[in-house]
Order: C-alpha cells, then structure tokens, then sequence
C-alpha cells in the first residue's frame, strides 16, 4: 500500500492520474485498517471485501447477519424476479442481484452490500465496500474479474501443472511462464467458448470437459456440429 501511494504521489507531480482503481480480498483481509489505507487519498483505491456470514448487519435499524438476510430476503425477492421473468427467453433473461446499504457493526460504519449468484450458482455470494455510491452493476463486474484471475492461477496450478517442469535459470523460467501463461488463456478462452455454444456444459469446467470429449464420441461429434469445427 505504501509503494501504491507513492506511485500515486510520483505521478501526481507529473500531472498523470490514474483512474479509480477497485482492490478486492476475501474474507481474510476483511479488515477496517486496509479499508481505511485503500480510501486514503494517496492510494486511492475502492476497497471490496467478503463479510462474514454471521458478522451483525443493521438494516433498517433491525439486526441481522447476511445468512440470514439471504433467507428470509433475497431468496424470496429472486423468486419474484424470476417469476417476472418467466415468460421471455433465456438469452433476454438478467441475473438478480441486491444492492443494499447497512450499517456493519464490528466495524462501526455504513457499508454497500451487494448479494448475488457467480454465473448462476447454487451459493448466495456477499460482498461489501465502504463506498457509498458505487453501483451494483460496477461491484458484481469486478468481483467477476477477480474470479477470472483465480480461475486463471488454478489452470495454471492444477491442469498445466506449472510446478512440474524445472528450470535452471532466471532465462529458462520466464520463458517457462510465458509459455504457460499463453496455455491457461487459451484454456480459459476455449472453455468460455464452449460453455456459450453449448448449454449442456454452462457448469463445466475444463478437466471434465476433457473427460468428457475423449470418453464420449458422440458429444465429441454433437459439440462438433454445433460449433462447426473440425477434429
């Protein structure tokens, strides 16, 4: 944070600013003091965190916790939505989300909380940010990105195995990781593909599409016909 701000500070004295910039942790880092050290105004950063399920809320001077604000408002709230939605077709359909401000308690300030699903998932996420006027369309895309980088650094960990191949140089180690991190895009990039030609694999990830593919010929001709590539 400290290195953040004087890079601030450096560009400042050159006339050059940067655009807001969103910092976002897990539940881990939920923490009021790197909170406070992101809205400083050297760094100047828009601090996005996880509370805890059962950490008290207050919303509309009735406490709560988000577990159970989730239950007994946001599942009902969604049905409706969904409800409303019922008769358009599945691409013209929109993802439900609630944006609320609460008062959060072991931090002793007001809050943005923003529930939502990640690409139609079972789990209710819950985030928060202290800025008040960010909008819930803004919160939702970044925490968004930040799963992409996760997803990012897993395919590179655990389908390319990135730790398996040693190196014996500084040279022999870059070219190693550029040559990964070419892989894992690209991984990333055919599995998105995929998921948004074929329904069927929406909640597939990229191990068991391979499975899939090498075990099964005759989804390997289906995905085939509907994608119109060649093998």
């Amino acid at each position: 944070m400290n290195r953040w701000g004087k890079l601030q500070e450096k560009l400042a004295k050159e006339n050059s600013v940067l655009p807001s910039i969103h910092f976002s942790c897990d539940s881990g880092y939920s923490d009021v003091s790197l909170s406070e050290e992101c809205t400083n105004q050297s760094t100047s950063l828009i601090y996005i965190s996880v509370p805890k399920k059962n950490h008290i809320i207050i919303v509309n001077n009735k406490k709560t916790n988000s577990k159970e604000y989730i239950d007994r408002v946001f599942l009902e709230k969604e049905k409706k939505h969904q409800e409303a939605q019922r008769h358009l077709k599945e691409e013209e359909k929109t993802p439900f989300t609630l944006r609320l401000k609460a008062f959060y308690q072991c931090q002793k300030r007001e809050v943005v909380l923003l529930f939502f699903r990640l690409n139609g998932s079972k789990k209710v996420s819950v985030i928060y940010t202290p800025n008040l006027t960010v909008f819930a369309k803004t919160l939702r895309r970044h925490w968004f990105n930040r799963t992409y980088i996760e997803q990012f650094f897993k395919t590179l960990k655990h389908v390319l195995k990135i730790s398996e191949p040693r190196t014996k140089n500084k040279e022999e180690f870059e070219n190693k990781l550029l040559k990964f991190a070419f892989l894992a895009i690209e991984v990333q990039k055919i599995v998105r593909f995929i998921r948004r030609k074929c329904k069927q694999f929406k909640q597939k990830g990229f191990i068991s599409l391979q499975r899939i593919l090498c075990s099964n010929k005759e989804i390997l001709d289906l995905l085939q016909k509907q994608i119109n590539i060649k093998t």
